[in-house]
């Protein structure tokens, strides 16, 4: 038998099997050690600390990845290297082994894909906002038995983390988004050297949780990064959103980090960094420090609220300026499977209301970002939502939705889910069933759960369809998979219909209806201040500058014109102008008509007739 042999030489002449405990190959850099085990009924092999690019030391520090010399001898995989140096205080994981020399990839098969060398591969990147994690921190049993026992040939990837990958500098300096040529790097390395380990290097799926999904998303909506779709094909993000910062709040955050270092001093402006001299002695200052000394000063950076979170816009990986700009006309990638879990982020803080207001302007480009933040909280506190989601949970749906979007338009199939168990429904949980990070003690519903989507995470990876029943997305009803399962009430993972509709409806609908509106009195309120810098009595414009109609949800006219001025409408007037924030305006308005009714007063009519359904013409 194959497991009896000492030594074997399979007919493509590449494989060695040395007892029955190790197994070398033959690759492009030169021959690797790896692990050898019995498990789930097959053959399965492990490699570890292969690597994919020349330390980033020294000279090569914030470079480029460069290509790695070959060795002589065997090189031993059997062990995983060190993860990227992080600040371990800002996550659970607190690895044991951290170095700059990591850039490493760590490859699962098994027999059978190394003998038909054909199998689907999976290229897996980790989460951590780009700042923490690594390929080194998941359960070996679990990526046994859910990747190579499946005959799919799993790739795990490090990538430079914290300012060592992100730092906001002129491009010709440093090239944005360094993190993110390391994973090229490396699906360039899988391209050239997966057919060793038994796969096809035409058959890759990137695979990714978190931020790491975050990343997928945006290499696959770049239109410069692999257009053609030569390193891979499809893409599987678990709950992530694609967020690019603008590069101009890297640079704030670096140049926060340059005087902590005590690289620039402590009165260098952005100006100042901006020139190409200053960046580059700036560069060449941190090349010579050891990257512990790095380290401590991004912890100082961070504890003080400045943190690189995720990829920036910039350079030549991610150009543009919004995102708007950068979903427009994007590549598709041949298939997509996205979703989240139904209550993904809900045990965070709650955000303060501006700060709600501009993650969601962030995300959804509305023009008045404070005034929707008063509106949004104003509707918590008064209780008129019909869900209760913490802001950021409501940002990953939307921009999960739009991703699934503009992938479909853009020639992609898509499978779409909600992850909505009761009993674990957050961010991390479901991943515990794939990677073995994050466990938990599973219920009865939710051992089948863990059994169900590896399962199908596997048939889209080799068939690019989940299953039978799963039906492609469509933007027009934004239809999902529901995974969910209840044993003694019968329920199993079904089709359903508009993706996280109340929060859709909301932010799609009433805001923008009320975002127009603001905008729409913002131009009257200029109007009105251009005519009485010019002389015009109010008298004279008021009636024609302030025009209103308040309709009802179901389109009946509650309050107009004619209604306000029998009532006051100067104190109507006031109100609106109070509840926008037009103090000044709305102060002479009340002094004219003596009508200083509280803004609390008219958030108790906006209970009655929503402010969304206010137009002013």
């Amino acid at each position: 038998m194959f497991s009896n042999l000492s030594l074997c030489l399979l007919i493509f002449g590449t494989l060695l099997i040395d007892g029955a405990l190790s197994i070398v190959l033959e690759t492009s850099g030169g021959k690797v050690n790896g692990n050898q085990l019995r498990q789930h009924d097959a053959d399965l092999y492990s490699f570890k600390k292969i690597p994919f690019a020349q330390p980033p030391i020294g000279s090569l520090r914030f470079a480029k990845p460069v290509k790695p010399n070959s060795w002589d001898g065997i090189l031993d995989a059997t062990k995983y290297g060190p993860a990227c140096p992080q600040n371990s205080t800002t996550s659970s994981y607190h690895p044991d082994w951290i170095d700059e020399d990591c850039l490493h990839v760590n490859v699962f098969t098994s027999k059978s894909c190394l003998m038909s060398r054909n199998c689907s591969v999976v290229f897996y990147i980790h989460g951590g906002g780009m700042n923490f994690d690594s390929p080194v921190m998941f359960d070996d049993e679990y990526l046994f038995k859910n990747f190579a026992s499946k005959d799919v040939v799993l790739v795990l990837s490090a990538f430079r983390l914290g300012f060592l990958g992100l730092l906001g500098v002129q491009e010709e300096i440093v090239p944005s988004n360094l993190a993110v040529y390391d994973l090229i790097h490396a699906l360039e390395w899988v391209q050239n050297d997966i057919h060793y380990f038994g796969g096809n290097k035409s058959d890759v799926t990137l695979l990714g949780h978190s931020m790491g999904a975050g990343t997928i998303l945006a290499i696959s909506f770049s239109k410069t990064i692999d257009p053609q779709r030569k390193l891979f094909q499809k893409a599987i993000a678990m709950s992530g959103d694609i967020y690019l910062d603008k590069k101009s709040t890297y640079e704030y955050i670096t140049l926060a980090f340059a005087k902590e270092t005590g690289c620039l001093p402590q009165n260098t402006t952005i100006a100042v960094l901006n020139k190409k001299q200053v960046a580059s002695e700036l560069v060449n200052c941190l090349k010579n420090m050891e990257w512990q000394e790095i380290l401590r000063a991004q912890r100082t950076v961070e504890e003080n609220g400045m943190k690189l979170q995720g990829l920036s816009f910039g350079g030549a990986l991610f150009p543009g300026h919004n995102m708007d700009e950068f979903l427009t006309d994007a590549p598709a990638v041949d298939k997509l499977l996205i979703g989240s879990t139904s209550r993904e982020m809900d045990r965070t803080i709650p955000s303060h209301e501006v700060l709600a207001a501009a993650y969601m302007a962030h995300e959804m480009h509305y023009a008045n970002a404070i005034d929707i933040g008063k509106k949004y909280d104003s509707d918590v506190i008064h209780g008129r939502l019909d869900f209760y989601h913490s802001i950021e949970t409501q940002a990953m749906f939307l921009s999960i939705l739009s991703a699934a979007t503009k992938q479909t338009e853009a020639g992609a199939n898509v499978f779409l889910y909600s992850y909505t168990n009761p009993t674990h429904p957050y961010h991390v949980d479901y991943l515990s069933y794939l990677m073995g990070v994050h466990a938990f003690q599973p219920d009865e519903n939710e051992a089948v759960l863990a059994k169900l989507i590896p399962d199908l995470w596997i048939d889209f990876i080799k068939n690019g369809k989940p299953n039978q029943e799963w039906k492609a997305f469509n933007p027009h009803v934004r239809n999902y998979y529901n995974l969910n399962v209840n044993l003694t009430g019968g329920l199993t993972p079904s089709n359903k219909m508009f993706f996280e509709k109340a929060v859709y409806d909301y932010w799609t609908a009433e805001v923008k209806n009320f975002d127009a509106f603001v905008s729409k009195a913002g131009s009257v309120k200029q109007q009105v201040e251009k005519k009485i810098n010019e002389g015009t009595k109010l008298r004279d414009i008021l009636p024609r500058a302030a025009e209103y109609v308040v309709l009802d949800k179901d389109g009946n006219t509650v309050l107009d014109t004619d209604i306000a001025r029998s009532k006051s409408f100067g104190s109507y007037v006031w109100d609106v102008m109070t509840y926008m924030g037009f103090t000044a305006l709305g102060f002479v308005f009340g002094s004219i008509w003596a009508a200083k009714r509280q803004q609390e007063e008219f958030l108790k009519l906006n209970d009655k007739v929503p402010l969304y359904n206010t137009i002013m013409h």
